[in-house]
């Protein structure tokens, strides 16, 4: 008897607590006002609907269905942590404009973690370094004194190789091309030469930013812990970032994209061979790939 009556005061603790801790999670509290939404699921919160796969190039229906419901400003719960998601430009160029002032930057788990906070930190000493060493290898003099024509020459090897191929996976080989050339100015990395593929890391790494902060063995979270172990990530990564935070490489980036569609446009022609279909998930990506057939353009 002395049993069943614990358990007539242990069952309506419980049944309390998780109702309250439910209703907290659904309505977090806030010194301001929070805009309208939902936050899904205990713990999960609506990061299921959000990884599910679009066919269409549009903005993801995930973000689509809730401004249709809510308006451009919305709350939600992605990767366990409660966000605020806005698809306002004037109110992102604010917020952007005010970091330090106020707002405070902020890092969902899988980032921070893989990323160490001193390292994106603006203020902090790694930061500060890593910065200025990107602008001197991808400034603006860089770009003028070198590395326009090196990239030309790197892209003209690269598509000239392409032709000598039966068929070409245009995202992957683009990407390692791209990764041979920059790495190879950054770190003198030449993966001919190398034991370790640091390109084979990164994609691990950038998988690794879209998922579940979750150690578990077979996840793409642990394959990225464990991938770091054989790159440092703090001397070779900087974050991108608007407002005070304008990305290193941002000039660079433009110029290389120039010279590629250049040489692309006026040197040589492509077939598809097959894939090509577009999908979000969330991020744009080829759902089965894309593979063309590479010839050179006669006078």
């Amino acid at each position: 008897m002395e049993v069943w009556s614990l358990w007539y005061f242990v069952i309506p603790f419980l049944v309390v607590s998780v109702a309250t801790w439910i209703s907290w999670w659904r309505n977090p509290s806030c010194n301001g006002r929070l805009p309208p939404g939902s936050m899904g699921l205990p713990l999960i919160g609506e990061t299921l609907n959000f990884l599910v796969t679009s066919k269409s190039i549009d903005i993801h229906p995930f973000i689509k269905e809730r401004m249709k419901r809510y308006g451009p400003l919305f709350k939600t719960s992605l990767a366990g942590r409660p966000v605020v998601v806005s698809s306002d430009p004037d109110f992102n160029f604010f917020v952007l404009q005010q970091e330090e002032k106020l707002v405070e930057l902020y890092y969902m788990d899988s980032f921070a973690n893989l990323v160490h906070k001193e390292n994106i930190n603006e203020g902090g000493y790694v930061h500060k370094y890593l910065r200025h060493a990107i602008l001197s290898h991808f400034g603006f003099e860089a770009l003028k004194e070198k590395l326009l024509c090196q990239a030309e020459n790197v892209i003209n090897h690269g598509f000239h190789e392409w032709t000598k191929q039966t068929e070409v996976a245009v995202k992957g080989q683009s990407a390692a091309m791209i990764f041979g050339f920059t790495s190879k100015i950054l770190m003198s990395y030449e993966s001919e030469k190398s034991e370790e593929n640091l390109s084979e890391y990164l994609c691990s790494f950038l998988q690794g930013l879209m998922t579940f902060p979750l150690y578990i063995p077979g996840t793409a979270f642990y394959k990225c812990i464990k991938n770091m172990g054989s790159i440092s990530t703090a001397k070779n990564f900087i974050p991108f970032g608007g407002g005070n935070r304008t990305c290193a490489g941002a000039e660079f980036s433009k110029v290389l994209m120039a010279v590629l569609l250049h040489v692309w446009v006026t040197k040589y022609r492509f077939t598809k061979i097959r894939g090509g279909d577009v999908a979000r998930t969330p991020v744009l990506e080829f759902t089965n790939g894309f593979f063309i057939k590479v010839s050179e353009k006669h006078p």
